[in-house]
């Protein structure tokens, strides 16, 4: 395998907003014993909007509510009444009698995919015994020139939110798409990468319109 490039992690690191303290504090401990870091209950940081410190965008969006569960509420240990399994694709009409269009969805085990997993979704188109695409993905760049500024981040919203709705209505390739996914690989020196939260949320009410 090829060595492995500390000096290009740390710059994607930086890029997608990981601190040392999440690094070391969170995800160390996860990726040494495979389970999430104890600790205390309470945060006294800043809110994001009045911190004079950069946030980023999903620490904008918060809400307050009480953090105990008794017992611990998760897909291991309560997996009778609680399941992680999503859905992905066009979901039918429940008032509708049941065909096989309602079954022209993708289960997804766990909502984190491996490499492996995310390139079979990207290239694998999956047809059914007529012969008739039954599912396939597309992908869109979700990067914007570094130096384009604000302008260069809202065209870049605009153009993935139609390049999402010619995927879904056919206009890219014979017929549409019945998943988009939005992508930030392209994230480098010269291309910067919108929020997830803002990509998904811009793409999510322009197909609802």
């Amino acid at each position: 395998p090829a060595p492995f490039d500390f000096s290009s992690t740390n710059r994607k690191l930086n890029s997608f907003g990981f601190t040392g303290e999440r690094l070391e504090m969170l995800l160390l401990p996860m990726g040494i014993g495979g389970k999430e870091a104890l600790g205390s209950m309470g945060n006294d940081a800043a809110l994001a909007v009045l911190s004079e410190k950069p946030r980023q965008v999903n620490e904008y969006f918060k809400q307050l509510f009480a953090q105990v569960t008794n017992p611990p509420i998760d897909p291991i240990r309560e997996e009778i009444v609680m399941s992680l399994v999503c859905p992905v694709g066009p979901e039918g009409n429940l008032l509708s009698d049941p065909n096989k269009e309602h079954c022209k969805r993708l289960n997804v085990r766990h909502p984190v995919l491996t490499l492996e997993e995310m390139e079979t979704l990207k290239s694998k188109v999956y047809v059914d015994r007529d012969g008739k695409k039954a599912f396939s993905s597309h992908v869109i760049d979700c990067t914007f020139p570094a130096g384009s500024g604000p302008d260069g981040m809202i065209q870049a919203l605009e153009r993935i939110c139609d390049e999402a709705a010619d995927a879904i209505q056919g206009s890219i390739g014979s017929s549409g798409a019945q998943a988009v996914i939005l992508s930030d690989r392209l994230t480098g020196p010269d291309r910067m990468a919108l929020p997830s939260l803002i990509a998904v949320g811009a793409v999510h009410q322009h197909l609802l319109r």
